[in-house]
């Protein structure tokens, strides 16, 4: 088996990292400028609604395609396709005055972002076998950033000789970037450790489960599994309100009269608290129960919620430090159950990817939803009740998510919560 040079093994983790920094870029990097695409190409809020629902559709229908692709591909070419996709969609954004390319950019986008979403954590789970948090909450923290930082570079990119066009397609070449990094530091086939296999073999057990057949389960069983449906609930709820809240936060308090420029401002400080959310699935680890962790996040989501709905311009601030804080942790804590879950048939791919279809199939609709709630009602309040209500209905979903070493010595169907 031949080994890394020394270069592309230290170059590796930073070209990970660097990966997962992409991610978001196309997504947030829409969200400050949408009063400009309004008024530039004279879209509805529905259609608004329906650009930034369209990358989370494509998320959702070829999330489960990844797993596939990645028996196929390999890793290392596999997160290569994924990041091509996202550096040449959102290039080509430089053409956006056009609807058309807005939308096709934005399709093509979503199915790279599909495929890494998939991917890249049963990459972590196969490098870091029963030592996932810390891992994932790194690997989080970097989406966070990435998603940070268009929100509050939009803007003022926008007021340059390139103009909102360009401000969207700039992001095109920081994937660009990621991917040089990726494919350098992919120059020879890493050493893999006796306990980490192939990936592209995710559907092998690592070690034999006591009491568990040799064989893998049935490909359907996922589907008829209740912990992973409650688990796949959690995640569709939690990416409702994210999306719905990246999508439409700035303009919001921007119909309570903040300027264009603050209301990116505050999109970006709710994306960086979410960096410092990251505590959340770092402490995780201490018990295997994640429940804790799920539910302060849930209340801090709640309460900056009802801020927004009840007083939105008093410490605004404060409010949109509450649902970054929230909304924050809720993503990386539900993949470290994804990851919980899925190790026991060691099928991280293939049940996120369930997640993802589901989740993400979801989360499309709810910027159409509060798009269309604020064409029919002329103003943000019955979305925000929209949103409310997912939040409690979120916590009925996780005071169903039992911990995973209850799991522990089943492969097949995992039976439902006592």
């Amino acid at each position: 088996m031949g080994s890394q040079p020394p270069f592309a093994r230290r170059l590796r983790p930073y070209a990970f990292l660097f990966v997962a920094f992409n991610l978001r870029c196309s997504v947030t990097s829409l969200s400050p400028l949408v009063p400009t695409i309004e008024r530039q190409l004279n879209l509805s809020a529905f259609a608004l609604g329906a650009l930034s629902a369209l990358p989370l559709a494509c998320m959702a229908l070829f999330a489960p395609s990844a797993a596939k692709l990645l028996r196929v591909l390999k890793p290392t070419y596999t997160v290569g396709a994924g990041l091509s996709l996202i550096a040449v969609a959102t290039s080509a954004r430089v053409f956006a005055g056009s609807v058309t390319v807005l939308f096709l950019t934005s399709f093509v986008a979503g199915i790279g972002i599909a495929i890494l979403n998939s991917v890249l954590p049963e990459i972590i789970h196969v490098t870091f076998p029963g030592k996932s948090e810390i891992p994932i909450a790194v690997y989080v923290f970097a989406i966070d950033i990435g998603a940070s930082a268009p929100p509050a570079l939009s803007i003022p990119l926008s007021h340059t000789r390139i103009g909102w066009t360009g401000s969207l397609a700039i992001w095109g070449l920081t994937a660009g970037v990621a991917l040089v990094l990726w494919m350098v530091s992919s120059s020879s086939k890493p050493d893999v450790s006796p306990e980490a296999p192939d990936p592209a073999h995710i559907d092998e057990p690592r070690h034999p489960i006591p009491g568990s057949p040799k064989t893998k389960s049935a490909p359907g069983s996922l589907w008829r599994d209740p912990r992973v449906i409650w688990a796949c609930t959690y995640m569709t709820l939690q990416a409702c309100i994210f999306y719905a809240l990246l999508s439409w936060l700035p303009a919001e308090y921007a119909s309570h009269g903040v300027g264009p420029s603050e209301s990116g401002l505050l999109l970006a400080v709710f994306n960086c608290v979410e960096i410092g959310s990251i505590i959340l699935p770092v402490i995780a680890r201490r018990r295997i129960d994640r429940r804790p962790y799920l539910f302060v996040s849930a209340t801090a989501t709640l309460v900056g919620l009802l801020g927004l709905a009840t007083v939105p311009t008093f410490a605004p601030w404060l409010t949109v430090s509450l649902l970054g804080f929230g909304v924050g942790a809720m993503f990386p804590l539900g993949m470290i159950v994804i990851v919980d879950y899925g190790s026991v048939t060691n099928r991280v791919a293939e049940l996120a990817g369930m997640a993802f279809l589901v989740s993400y199939g979801f989360a499309a609709l709810s910027p159409l939803a509060i798009g269309g709630l604020r064409d029919a009602t002329g103003g943000f309040g019955a979305g925000n009740i929209a949103l409310i209500v997912t939040t409690l209905a979120l916590g009925l979903a996780i005071q169903r998510l039992v911990p995973p070493g209850a799991l522990q010595g089943r492969s097949q169907l995992l039976p439902g919560p006592s």
